[in-house]
């Protein structure tokens, strides 16, 4: 699974992702890496990784003014059919378009903590393994769905609570 870490480049919230338990056998992709510096070198370089990726994984810290540029990357990773996971730390009353792209919303103090564990989770569907719907507040295209501890190995209506994610993986 390749997933490429979308948002802020001052927390190096992406450290705190890249080295989650589950997650140590991800091919990540990085913007802080690739070392542009001129705007149309780094949007050509970005829209590369997320042509690349399988996964997009959005961060929108508090200290971000605006999110106009992680608003771009959302809607085009939406137009290449990518799944977009994102995490706010506070709701934005103007970023609801690309909310609403989003196959994975998370709010709040564990937003970062819920994408790690939402990734962990994705990970382990892809290689075929059931897992429990995580203990947090799940939203699913804006829906809202309960309960959160669901044991899938458990409850056959599974599937009722949380849907596999729209994976565009090819393998690789």
């Amino acid at each position: 699974m390749k997933v490429y870490l979308a948002g802020g480049m001052k927390s190096n919230w992406q450290d705190f992702i890249r080295n989650y338990p589950g997650l140590d056998d991800v091919s990540w992709l990085d913007p802080r890496k690739h070392g542009c510096k001129a705007l149309a070198e780094y949007t050509t370089a970005d829209a590369a990784g997320i042509d690349s990726c399988d996964v997009l994984v959005v961060f929108l810290e508090e200290a971000n003014p605006g999110g106009y540029n992680l608003a771009w990357e959302m809607g085009y990773a939406s137009s290449k059919g990518k799944t977009i996971v994102c995490g706010l730390e506070k709701p934005r009353k103007y970023f609801t378009m690309p909310i609403e792209k989003s196959d994975v919303v998370y709010y709040g103090d564990t937003a970062l903590q819920s994408l790690a564990d939402y990734l962990v989770a994705l990970k382990a569907m892809i290689e075929g393994e059931k897992t429990p719907v995580l203990n947090y507040d799940i939203y699913w295209n804006n829906q809202e769905h309960i309960p959160p501890t669901v044991d899938p190995n458990s409850d056959p209506t599974w599937p009722t609570y949380i849907q596999p994610p729209i994976y565009s993986g090819s393998g690789e």
